[in-house]
């Protein structure tokens, strides 16, 4: 009963993730995400994490790991700078600085309330949790508290292997990471965007989708897309 009732909640999530495509993203790109789909679901092998002595407060970023893992596997050693929009507590960061051995990642984050989707949640606490979590990786870690934008206009001149997009959800605000982080991508660099299908109920025009969409089409001539699913990966070819 549990296999079935697990498979019927895939089927459902499937269903919605391809009626949210064609609605937000009017087909494009969709033949790309079947494709992306179907590769993972038939090469991927299982791939098991150990977040020890960690305090998460959610999975979110646990549903991610075998997709990732996918996705960058054979890229491991061209990754040594990284940098993270959007930290919370450090599980992404985490994961990242034990999977690239050796990497330096560049977290930033403002950890403060700025939207109502976090209105419950105290971010004194998750911000101690994020230094607590990444505590014995300090040597590796730069930590930049502020927003993106402030991020990027104190640091124009830094190029990184990996930029990993998952900050403000808006999407202005991804569109304007989206052009930051290319800016600021080395010639055969990644760009990993999160959170492609997620939906804003109260903002009908403001899924990151519309964002991801608009980047993908103006930078086609400069980018390679590797996949797009509930996550997007590009490689940066030209300036």
């Amino acid at each position: 009963k549990m296999k079935y009732n697990e498979i019927k909640l895939t089927i459902i999530k499937k269903v919605r993730d391809i009626y949210f495509l064609l609605r937000f993203g009017r087909g494009r790109f969709f033949f790309r995400y079947i494709y992306t789909y179907f590769c993972h679901l038939i090469f991927k092998k299982k791939f098991t994490f150990d977040f020890e002595k960690t305090i998460f407060s959610n999975k979110w970023f646990y549903q991610n790991i075998s997709y990732i893992n996918f996705l960058l596997k054979d890229k491991k050693k061209n990754i040594n700078k990284i940098l993270e929009i959007g930290s919370y507590e450090g599980q992404s960061a985490f994961f990242f600085l034990k999977y690239f051995v050796g990497a330096q990642i560049t977290c930033v984050d403002i950890w403060q309330n700025q939207v109502h989707n976090y209105k419950n949640i105290e971010f004194k606490n998750i911000e101690k949790n994020f230094d607590e979590n990444l505590d014995k990786y300090q040597e590796r870690i730069i930590k930049f508290k502020g927003s993106s934008k402030n991020f990027f206009k104190k640091n124009s001149n830094k190029n990184f292997d990996l930029i990993f997009v998952d900050g403000s959800h808006y999407k202005y605000h991804v569109y304007q990471d989206a052009i930051n982080s290319f800016k600021n991508l080395k010639i055969n660099g990644y760009i990993l965007f999160d959170d492609y299908l997620f939906k804003y109920k109260s903002k009908k025009n403001s899924h990151p989708l519309f964002a991801i969409n608009k980047f993908l089409i103006k930078y086609k001539k400069k980018i390679k897309i590797i996949a797009i699913y509930r996550q997007v990966l590009i490689k940066k070819i030209s300036d």
